[in-house]
């Protein structure tokens, strides 16, 4: 589904906030932001609760076909969605938590119901159904995540983009840029940290552990 990438797509029998900003206004190169967030984030929410009834008419469909109970369903986003929290709009432009984080809602018959705040990554899903289907091998055997449903947590997270690396817990994160060899920048619940020695020797196994798989990786693709 796009309706939840700008610009913000739906149709107006979903609409549930009417102080939206019209399409005919809303030009990704020309909108001041700032001056219109409100209504670009009405119609995010437009455009998500038409996402939602979607969703609603499959999972009905799966459940008015006695297919839901035998039926492992998986909702999530490639990304979260910044509004101006941390001074940036949209998505691919920092590290915040709120573009780092989409949703994840896991439908898996027979597992009891729960919300859990626990660390997890898109790598921990393909585990997760496996495992449900039946798969015994260890996840190291098929993937580089774990099964969400299972008793191992994750420590961290590793998100890129083309020139940065990034260490990433549930408060924390580090971020190396690959063109200036250096300290990381380190942030906290997404403010600056000024001195990130105390972060570097608290975590130095993981960015270790990071460091050599990012030198493997690099040693494969230069053979």
């Amino acid at each position: 589904f796009e309706g939840t990438h700008a610009i913000y797509s739906f149709p107006e029998k979903d609409v549930i906030r009417t102080d939206y900003l019209p399409r005919p206004e809303f030009n990704l190169a020309l909108t001041d932001v700032v001056a219109q967030l409100e209504g670009i984030k009405n119609r995010y929410v437009n455009a998500c609760h038409s996402l939602d009834r979607q969703l609603g008419r499959v999972i009905d469909h799966l459940e008015a076909r006695g297919l839901l109970d035998r039926t492992i369903v998986v909702i999530t986003g490639d990304h979260g969605e910044e509004f101006l929290e941390h001074g940036r709009w949209g998505h691919n432009s920092a590290f915040s938590r709120e573009q780092i984080s989409p949703p994840l809602v896991l439908w898996v018959p027979g597992a009891p119901s729960a919300e859990r705040q626990d660390l997890s990554s898109h790598l921990d899903i393909a585990p997760t159904v496996l495992r449900a289907l039946g798969v015994t091998n260890p996840s190291e055997d098929f993937a580089l995540g774990d099964d969400l449903l299972g008793p191992v947590r994750r420590r961290y997270n590793v998100v890129c983009d083309w020139y940065t690396v990034v260490y990433s817990n549930a408060r924390e994160r580090a971020a190396f840029r690959m063109a200036e060899p250096g300290r990381p920048e380190v942030t906290r619940d997404d403010v600056p940290v000024a001195d990130p020695e105390p972060f570097l020797a608290e975590h130095r196994g993981d960015l270790l552990e990071i460091m050599t798989g990012l030198r493997a990786f690099s040693e494969r693709g230069a053979r």
